[in-house]
């Protein structure tokens, strides 16, 4: 292995919503979200892959055009 295989992969996920409790498709996306690192996590850690999940709620215009 090469000193760049070896590093460890960054994957960076921003999950930006508007509501986890009233809106259906933030609460939908959030669970699929959840759910799909869950199954790929096996593959993640074998190939070395660290996720960096970062939810953000979106509770403002300026936080929308940030």
């Amino acid at each position: 292995m090469t000193t760049q295989e070896q590093q460890t992969r960054k994957i960076e996920i921003d999950f930006m919503y508007i509501d986890l409790e009233i809106c259906t498709r933030c609460r939908g996306t959030d669970e699929n979200l959840d759910a799909a690192l869950q199954a790929v996590q096996g593959v993640l850690e074998s190939t070395g892959a660290e996720v960096t999940v970062r939810k953000t709620l979106v509770d403002s215009e300026t936080k929308a055009l940030e």
